[in-house]
């Protein structure tokens, strides 16, 4: 299969409100194609696959001292012919022997929200971040699988010279893996 060329691009916006107070907007486009294990590994293959083309828009709202960094911001993201890995649904069932293999999905919406804040005391880093997705099948209006709609982060650091010692925790909401499962 011979996928042609496409051009993509992105404009953005950023404006400084005060010295600390930073503004900004993004509008981006995007193209993928299949991976050759997409498109041939063994058992799990589909040579019917198309590339998926995105258009991406996101504001956020930053803050930044010399003891803080936060930053806030919402996103949405519009995918066509959205290639979702091996997983079984209704539209495409596993074979006999449990093989699934990818789709295009016609298209999906994500949108969501990120925010996170980060400060500095002395030798120490803490940070803390925090995200909702929603991610749809626009099509089905049903959940896209693997994406958690909560996401957080908590992180601390030590530096002393070239010495750093850190720990990090990760919360993940919920996910699943099948297309089919509609909102909560």
């Amino acid at each position: 299969m011979l996928f042609r060329s496409k051009t993509t691009g992105g404009l953005a916006y950023g404006y400084f409100f005060t010295n600390e107070w930073r503004g900004s907007l993004s509008y981006n486009t995007g193209y993928r194609v299949p991976t050759f294990n997409d498109l041939y590994y063994p058992t799990q293959r589909n040579t019917y696959l198309t590339h998926e083309y995105s258009r991406n828009i996101e504001a956020g709202l930053n803050y930044d001292t010399k003891n803080w960094n936060n930053h806030l911001s919402v996103y949405q993201n519009k995918i066509s012919n959205f290639i979702e890995p091996n997983v079984s649904n209704p539209a495409n069932p596993c074979n006999a022997a449990g093989v699934c293999m990818p789709i295009n999905l016609g298209m999906v919406q994500i949108r969501g929200i990120s925010g996170g804040s980060t400060t500095f005391v002395g030798p120490f880093m803490l940070k803390a971040t925090a995200d909702y997705l929603h991610a749809i099948d626009m099509n089905t209006d049903l959940y896209i699988p693997r994406r958690a709609n909560i996401t957080s982060n908590l992180a601390a650091e030590y530096r002393s010279g070239k010495i750093v010692i850190g720990t990090n925790y990760t919360f993940t909401g919920k996910s699943f893996d099948k297309i089919g499962r509609a909102h909560v």
